[in-house]
């Protein structure tokens, strides 16, 4: 960690430039907090909230960020990651899920009560897909720079 840095990144890597120069992405990820449970009055942590900022991305755009739930013993919790995403930047109203039924469906899933969970997330990521090919294709510029 850098101390009293006025700009920039504030934390550094060994390796040198090399690294920011061979790599094709840069991601740097950021411990948010702890997912904990109570079952019999007692509390535990399940796992963490992990925040992701990518700063150079040669496959596709950079400067994305995101972040998403990491389960111990599990991994990725790819379905309240894709449920927290539909809610915070794709209106329910262009899907046929309501708010609600996201709501109780990350609920469920959170606490691992869904049987039919690759139905589930067969139908996420058709949402998603939608979804993020809009959020992004509104930002792209539409004038080209070169005409044929």
């Amino acid at each position: 960690q850098r101390i009293n840095v006025a700009f920039g990144r504030q934390y550094t890597r060994s390796g040198g430039s090399a690294l920011d120069f061979y790599a094709s992405q840069i991601l740097y990820l950021a411990h948010t907090g702890e997912i904990k449970h109570t079952i019999n009055k007692v509390k535990r942590s399940v796992g963490v909230n992990i925040r992701v900022k990518c700063t150079k991305n040669k496959v596709g755009l950079p400067f994305r960020s995101c972040s998403f739930p990491v389960l111990f013993g599990y991994g990725i919790e790819d379905v309240c990651a894709s449920i927290d995403w539909l809610m915070e930047n794709y209106q329910s109203g262009r899907t046929d899920l309501t708010q609600k039924e996201l709501k109780s469906i990350r609920k469920d899933a959170e606490h691992s009560k869904l049987d039919d969970i690759d139905d589930i997330r067969e139908t996420l990521a058709k949402h998603i897909t939608e979804g993020w090919r809009e959020v992004e294709s509104s930002f792209l510029p539409q004038k080209r720079k070169y005409h044929k």
